[in-house]
Formats: structure tokens, sequence, C-alpha cells
């Protein structure tokens, strides 16, 4: 796929990543960078991808909702084609750096190769995205491996798999309240009732390390569409 502008510097950077001989590319504001005709075939490209990688009918909507209302947005190549995105946007909430995790998926093949870490590590450790030092990671998730995963990138991981014990600040229940307050719906803890509207997944996710909570404290309801809000300190 050629797109327009590609050696701007402002909008893009190649990135190497050695590993199963992946690229990945660094895209600044999307909305921008891409023609009209280029963002329809990214989406379809991409759909086919999320389709893969969450193994149910995601809708378009969400492909495009993702890739094209971020800030920026990392697209990872394989053997000459798309096969994954993360994409973020940059928030401020009461003089906190707030980076938000907009959305993610790799196509299955390619899931077991660390591009999650690879690619949060770059943001958060290299500044890839901005000489802005970001306080807080946040994103929403139905999955116990998302969550498993995050705790390897942040000092700090909310809701903790030991809540019971190790109750969330007040300062981070801020920040989960704002992200619910944003999406019209309730909460319960740190969970935002039926935000999906219903499970991502074929098949329900599960991480020996996260089931519990997920599962036994949280109470989530992945038919439902339950999203759980993760907040890492950093």
């Amino acid at each position: 796929m050629v797109f327009t502008d590609l050696l701007n510097q402002e909008y893009f950077r190649h990135l190497e990543y050695k590993k199963e001989n992946c690229k990945i590319d660094l895209i600044r504001n999307p909305s921008s960078f891409f023609s009209d005709s280029e963002k329809v075939n990214l989406t379809n490209c991409l759909l086919a991808v999320a389709r893969d990688g969450f193994g149910s009918l995601i809708p378009k909507s969400e492909v495009e909702n993702n890739l094209f209302h971020a800030d920026a947005v990392y697209l990872i190549e394989h053997q000459n084609e798309f096969k994954g995105f993360c994409s973020y946007k940059f928030l401020d909430f009461e003089n906190q750096k707030l980076l938000f995790l907009k959305g993610v998926v790799i196509k299955q093949e390619l899931q077991d190769l660390g591009l999650f870490y690879e690619i949060n590590n770059r943001v958060l450790k290299q500044n890839e995205l901005s000489d802005t030092e970001f306080d807080y990671l946040v994103m929403r998730t139905q999955s116990p491996v998302v969550y498993s995963a995050s705790e390897t990138i942040v000092k700090n991981l909310y809701p903790s798999k030991d809540i019971l014990s190790n109750p969330t600040p007040v300062s981070i229940d801020k920040i989960m309240d704002h992200f619910v307050g944003l999406s019209g719906l309730t909460q319960k803890d740190s969970l935002i009732r039926g935000l999906y509207g219903r499970c991502l997944y074929a098949k329900t996710p599960k991480h020996k390390n996260a089931n519990n909570l997920f599962n036994n404290i949280l109470r989530v309801d992945y038919d439902a569409g339950d999203a759980v809000v993760l907040v890492g300190k950093l």
C-alpha cells in the first residue's frame, strides 16, 4: 500500500523491529496524514486484521474511530502487509498528562511476539510520540491478557489484582470516573457496564494472572459488553 507524502517526517517515522522481520510505522495525526482514498483502503485492510485478531465481526466504524480519531497510530507491517495497530490520544486531566491507548489489535499469527510491549515501551520509555512525559497510561479492555501485559510497562496498575487489600487511590479513582463519564454509562468499581454491547472476542480471553480479578472480583459480564478501565502509574 502506497501512501501520499510518506517521507514527510512531520507525520511519519519508519521504525525497525527485528523480531520476525516485523516493521513498525509511526503516523502522527493520521486524520490529516492519509488521503480519503487511503483511509478507505487502510480501514478495509485493518478491518480484516481486527476481525482476525479478535476472532469476531468487529464493525468497520470501530476500526475507523480507532484509526482516525487518534493523535498517533503505530502500524505493524509483516511480509509487506499491515497486520496490526495501536492508536493513542493525548489527554490532560487535572494537570496530569494521560496517554490513552485508544485501540490495539494484532493478527493472531503475531500475537506472541511481544509487539504490545515493544510499542508501548517505545512510547513510554523512548518518547517517540512526544517530548511530554506522561503521568498515566489509561485504557479500556475486556481482556485479562491485556491487563497482564500492561503490568509489565507501568510501575503500578489499577485496579490492583489485590484490590481488596490494595484499594485504588482516590487520584486514580478520579481518572476512572472521568473515563466512565465520557462513555455516558454506569460504573461499578472500575467497570464500565455495557460499553461495547457485546463480547469483543470469539472466545472469552483468559490469563492466569488476572482471571480472578476480572471474573470473581470485578465480575465482568463479557456478553453484556462490560469494559474494565485500567490506569497505570508511570
